[in-house]
């Protein structure tokens, strides 16, 4: 380059310098925001060049559960148009500043996603876990499970069982550790006591089991304030009762022990429901014996306060379709309120000498604010499960619905699965009750293939979806729980939550749990 041309270049570059110092540079992203707002390109500015967008060849091993991408040439763009230029200066070429239409990307049906917490081992028991009961927290959520285990490894003695405990620890967010409850001798049947938990608003995790036929069956009791990480010396709540059924609590820290008792003369066999209950200053009340023929069965509290009011469900084991309704205000002095009821399933479902057994509860609270209460229960001598449903707090109640009924196959033909071990949710935002049960395959090694199934219904209906009883057969969907050979089962869940607790034996010997959603 001449020396002559390398002075103009310069005197060039310097004159640029010079203009841009003088005025204030607009960028890009301010034309193009103004482009779009006036639809078209301002002033005289140099627009961008085109670019020519190519989409891509589709994969050849790409899935798709809608559509699937083609290499179709996307469709021409309308570009903008120049503004009117500044007078004396030429018009620029206009730039199409329209995005081109992304290319279409497959994509999978819509499904209910399956969510909530990973599946945890919380016990590995030597010998058999007969008994399995679970509770929350009623404000805050948090779990406690309770357990009865019969060591036959350990012990020729039948009578040989231990009671065992473990409580969520919000505060640490882990479970804490197992705890035995019974302290030694460890007497009583591990089959026939039972057990239940439940927890109060200070944070007190309750715990009541039966005599199992020891000297006098005594109804035990032992509470912990500290997550299970202590527990109170056992204490004697009644006599006279071999089982205990079910534990109900309410925030203010009522309670109510619902107990199986029987006489003294242990060659009879009558048995009734006992019911033992806690005032909220921590007074135990003398048990009340309601002398009907009830064998099993559950209780629910509705409400808090004086207005808590305790409702029972039993069964009769002498006739099949025969329950007793049991219910009282806790603060009235008077004594409970004994009614019949008609617990007979439609004609023709459940042989007349088959037995109700295994009851859970549930009380909710539904969008309109009217308190519902459902009953749930497995049929021994049946493929079945059935519900009853109240949707005015126990005021009335509608018919027995069928969830689950199969009847025996036919000769030559293969073996059912066997269903049974119920217990209830309740989706707040949907308006939903749902029932999660075990079907089992009983032909396969001992213990059987136990898998978690669900159905779900309007509360009052009378229909259960997927329907599961004769003449109307849909196909079920299991839940993926992570269990494998599920047998006792149990739920518990906060008033109204959007996920439950569930907590199951596996292998009968396995306690294991896990939260889920409600996606109903």
């Amino acid at each position: 380059m001449s020396y002559l041309r390398f002075q103009r270049v310069l005197v060039l570059f310097g004159l640029v310098a010079v203009l841009a110092a003088c005025s204030d540079e607009i960028s890009h992203i301010d034309l193009k925001a103004t482009a779009v707002s006036t639809e078209c390109w301002p002033g005289n500015y140099p627009t961008p060049r085109a670019i020519t967008v190519t989409p891509a060849e589709p994969t050849t091993t790409a899935t798709a559960g809608v559509g699937t991408p083609t290499a179709t040439a996307l469709p021409t763009t309308t570009p903008y148009p120049r503004c009117t230029p500044i007078p004396g200066q030429p018009t620029s070429i206009p730039y199409p500043t329209a995005l081109p239409t992304p290319v279409a990307y497959p994509t999978d049906i819509p499904r209910a996603i399956q969510g909530g917490s990973d599946t945890q081992l919380l016990m590995d028991l030597p010998g058999i876990v007969h008994n399995l009961d679970m509770a929350v927290h009623p404000a805050y959520g948090w779990p406690a499970v309770v357990a009865t285990n019969q060591d036959w490894s350990g012990t020729p003695d039948p009578d040989h069982r231990r009671i065992f405990a473990q409580v969520y620890n919000p505060r640490a967010r882990t479970w804490g550790r197992a705890r035995q409850l019974n302290v030694p001798p460890e007497d009583g049947n591990g089959g026939y006591g039972g057990v239940a938990v439940g927890i109060t608003g200070d944070g007190t995790v309750h715990v009541a089991w039966g005599g199992a036929f020891t000297p006098n069956k005594p109804v035990w009791y032992t509470n912990s304030t500290d997550y299970g990480e202590t527990w109170s010396t056992p204490i004697t709540i009644g006599q006279g009762c071999y089982n205990v059924q079910d534990v109900a609590t309410t925030l203010d820290g009522q309670l109510v022990v619902l107990a199986l008792c029987t006489p003294t003369d242990t060659t009879q066999w009558d048995v009734w429901p006992g019911l033992i209950q806690r005032r909220a200053d921590g007074t135990w009340l003398p048990k009340a014996d309601i002398r009907v023929d009830g064998r099993w069965g559950s209780v629910v509290l509705v409400g808090d306060g004086d207005e808590a009011r305790a409702v029972a469900l039993l069964a009769n084991h002498s006739t099949t379709g025969t329950g007793y309704i049991i219910q009282k205000r806790l603060a009235d002095p008077g004594g409970w309120q004994v009614q019949s009821k008609d617990l007979s399933p439609p004609p023709g479902y459940t042989r007349s000498e088959a037995t109700y057994y295994l009851f859970r509860a549930m009380s909710f609270t539904r969008p309109n604010g009217t308190d519902g209460l459902t009953f749930t229960w497995s049929v021994y001598g049946a493929n079945a499960i059935y519900a009853i449903t109240s949707l005015d707090g126990g005021q009335s109640w509608g018919n027995t619905e069928a969830v689950v009924v199969y009847h025996d196959p036919e000769e030559g033909q293969p073996p059912l699965l066997d269903h049974r071990f119920s217990a209830p949710a309740y989706d707040a935002r949907a308006d939903r009750l749902a029932i999660l049960y075990v079907a089992s395959d009983t032909q396969s090694t001992f213990p059987p293939i136990g898998t978690h199934y669900a159905g779900w219904s309007v509360p009052g209906s009378g229909r259960w979806f997927p329907s599961a009883v004769p003449g109307s057969y849909q196909a079920r969907i299991p839940l993926v729980t992570g269990a494998q050979r599920a047998a006792y089962t149990a739920t518990a869940q906060t008033s109204n939550a959007s996920y439950f607790w569930l907590a199951w034996v596996d292998r009968y010997q396995h306690i294991k749990v896990r939260s889920l959603d409600l996606n109903l």
